[in-house]
Order: structure tokens, then C-alpha cells, then sequence
């Protein structure tokens, strides 16, 4: 099988054949042939897809996959190639990234009213920026927003005009926010630049997310990640563990996922 899946036909060791592996699918054979690292199952790892993406001006870019498959880990990176830094620098860099959750409203994200005191001791209600206006505002150039988990808030009503803004034909058009004029020192309408990249990582199996609809997708060019056996097998292999061990755990976890449409992602194993 191995000589049937490598492109090296010269080196191939030889394996000694379970006979107790005879009556293996066709989906299971397939998964060890991903877990012993003789398929990757898709032609460039999603980090690499991702940076291509944006190399190839793409600026919005959704990374799509169930928990523990690396989203945020490549988000950061494909953050710091853009911005040309290492990614340990990123937070001095034209970078800011946000986590959604069930509380994000459109005043966390674009603008708020909230209540204050004059010196006289007046109540009265000032403009607050949000912190995706408070970034465009920051950064008209090259820039990167990440958002964490963009289902866990109900995206549509957080995100107001930036809706269409982030759109690419929208790029660097100043929209006026419904709110203008309440305080003569908050800005009048919101610019998306054209520099601007825009992250979002996406849980596609949780049951706990707001869906996405289809208007917000079709802006964003999607990365799918999904669980690597191979890095994982990897990884349990320089952590001593025998081939059969790490056939047996990943192999389990991949019938799991058919099962119940829940995948584990690969980063669990990293640490066992």
C-alpha cells in the first residue's frame, strides 16, 4: 500500500502485512494512508492556502474546521507574513484580534452610546468607537483583524455597515453611521481600507454558534481545516509511541468523526 501511495518508488521499506487488517474499508484504509503520512488528503496545508489567498489580494479569509485543528495558530501567521514581522511581534504591529461571543453587539463592534458626567456634574451620552472602528480609524493602511469564533455572536446584527463595507468593492468608501452628529467629536462614518485584512475563524460543529448566512459568506474566501492524523502520528511518534499505539488511537478518533460528525482535531494528541 505504501508503494501504491508514494511518489518515491526507490526507497520503499519492507512491511510485514496484518492479515488482521483484511477486512478494512475503503474509508479506513484511506485514513491510515493520511495517519503513516502517504496522503495528505488535500494539496497545500490550510495555512499555506491562506497565504497564498491573501498574496493573491485577497483580503477577506475565513478558516473554516472543527475545534483543535490549528485556526488561530495559522490566523496569527498568516497575520504576521502579511504585515512582513515575525509573530511574536504581531502586537506591535497594525494588529488587533477580538474573540466573539453570545454578548458582542454592534456597540462593541462599530459604536456606543454611554452615559457620562460633564465637570458640572451633568449626565450626558458620549459616542464610544468600537474595536473594529477604533481599528480603522488606527490603521488606514496595511492592517489585520482577527476574529475569534465570528459564529459565536450573530455576526449580521454585530457587524451593521460593515456588512457591505468589508466587501471589496466597498473598500475605502466612507459610509455614514446611523449615529452621527449625537457628539461632534465622534467620527461621522466608518472607512473600511482597502489594506485592511480581515481573519474570522469558524467552528463548523459546535451546536453553541449562530448561523452564518450565505450574503456574509460570499464575501469571505474560505480555508477549510480539518483534523491531520499525519501531524498527529508525528507528533506520537516523537513522544515514543509505537506505530500500532498511534494507529489504534487515530484510527478511533477518525470512526468518531464519521460517526458523529463531530471530528476531534488533532492538536488534543499533541500533548498525550
Amino acid at each position: 500500500y505504501e508503494a501504491l501511495c508514494t511518489t518515491d518508488y526507490t526507497d520503499v521499506p519492507v512491511i510485514e502485512v496484518d492479515t488482521n487488517r483484511a477486512d478494512l474499508t475503503t474509508k479506513e484504509w484511506e485514513r491510515r494512508a493520511s495517519i503513516l503520512g502517504f496522503r495528505s488528503g488535500q494539496s497545500l496545508d490550510p495555512e499555506t492556502e491562506a497565504i497564498e489567498l491573501v498574496s493573491d489580494g485577497v483580503r477577506n479569509v475565513l478558516l473554516v474546521g472543527p475545534p483543535r485543528t490549528g485556526k488561530s495558530y495559522s490566523a496569527q501567521r498568516v497575520a504576521a507574513s502579511y504585515l512582513g514581522c515575525d509573530v511574536n511581534n504581531l502586537n506591535d504591529a497594525a494588529y488587533t484580534e477580538v474573540q466573539f461571543h453570545h454578548g458582542w453587539t454592534y456597540g462593541d463592534f462599530i459604536r456606543k452610546m454611554i452615559p457620562t458626567t460633564t465637570p458640572d456634574g451633568d449626565l450626558v451620552f458620549r459616542d464610544q468607537a468600537g474595536r473594529f472602528l477604533e481599528h480603522c480609524l488606527a490603521h488606514p493602511g496595511k492592517s489585520v483583524f482577527v476574529i475569534e469564533e465570528i459564529n459565536r455572536a450573530n455576526v449580521q446584527e454585530v457587524f451593521g455597515e460593515a456588512f457591505h463595507l468589508v466587501d471589496p468593492g466597498y473598500r475605502g468608501k466612507p459610509l455614514k453611521l446611523a449615529s452621527a452628529g449625537v457628539d461632534d467629536d465622534s467620527p461621522t462614518s466608518l472607512v473600511v481600507p482597502e489594506g485592511l485584512l480581515l481573519l474570522a475563524t469558524l467552528n463548523d460543529v459546535d451546536r453553541g454558534t449562530f448561523p452564518v448566512d450565505f450574503a456574509f459568506l460570499s464575501r469571505f474566501a474560505s480555508v477549510p481545516f480539518r483534523p491531520r492524523y499525519d501531524v498527529a502520528a508525528e507528533a506520537l511518534k516523537n513522544r515514543g509511541w509505537a506505530q500500532a499505539d498511534t494507529l489504534t488511537l487515530l484510527e478511533a478518533l477518525g470512526s468518531v468523526g464519521d460517526l458523529t460528525g463531530y471530528h476531534v482535531g488533532h492538536a488534543y494528541v499533541l500533548d498525550l
